[in-house]
């Protein structure tokens, strides 16, 4: 049988936000079962979410990133504007 994971769990397995995990999960790109309150994802799932991800993490979603990074929207706004300039596009 399969080991279960909380969402909690794969935000500080993989680095990255809770809120991102939460979007996967969301949006079904992540696997899990609600056998109650909170969403439940199998070793299994995970393992085969990660492997189909060329660089073994998934990108963070840009909301999750701000919200981590504590930038409101205005702020959000312009800082990808600069890191935009900065790239070049």
């Amino acid at each position: 049988m399969s080991k279960y994971l909380t969402a909690e769990q794969i935000s500080e397995l993989l680095s990255v936000p809770l809120e991102t995990v939460k979007y996967w999960i969301k949006v079904r790109r992540l696997p899990a079962v609600k056998p109650g309150r909170r969403p439940l994802v199998s070793e299994d799932d995970l393992s085969a979410f990660l492997a189909a991800h060329p660089y073994g993490r998934p990108p963070v979603n840009e909301h999750a990133r701000r919200a981590a990074a504590g930038i409101g929207s205005k702020q959000g706004r312009a800082v990808m504007a600069a890191r935009r300039a900065a790239a070049g596009k």
